[in-house]
């Protein structure tokens, strides 16, 4: 089974923060950006097959949200069209429960993506 995660390499690229752990000469930048990169790899391979350690659905919210968890990052991606996932926002994680903040802004740019391209 194979899923379509959308913008895979915008995320990690084009994302600044991605990109200044990219660019680190930091042992650990590396080890976070080697494992999200690896983690989005899982979930394009196993699709809604991946599940914890390295995945976790959120429940209770208006649509499916899941979070990569990759160390002490998370990467929120949504479904859109059965086998597609859409990759929204990541932060890092300072506290033992998800930020709220965080969990609301995904939410919000999933419904901008859902008005632009449809559920």
């Amino acid at each position: 089974m194979s899923a379509r995660v959308l913008s895979i390499e915008k995320f990690l690229i084009i994302s600044r923060k991605f990109r200044k752990v990219k660019q680190s000469k930091q042992k650990q930048d590396k080890a976070i950006y080697l494992k999200m990169r690896h983690q989005i790899k899982m979930l394009q391979a196993l699709g809604p097959v991946l599940h914890t350690p390295q995945a976790k659905k959120l429940k209770g919210y208006r649509y499916q949200l899941w979070e990569l968890r990759p160390m002490l990052k998370r990467v929120f991606y949504g479904v859109w069209k059965k086998n597609n996932f859409v990759l929204l926002n990541h932060y890092t994680k300072k506290k033992d429960e998800t930020d709220p903040r965080q969990i609301e802004r995904a939410l919000s740019l999933l419904d901008d993506w859902y008005e632009r391209k449809g559920k």
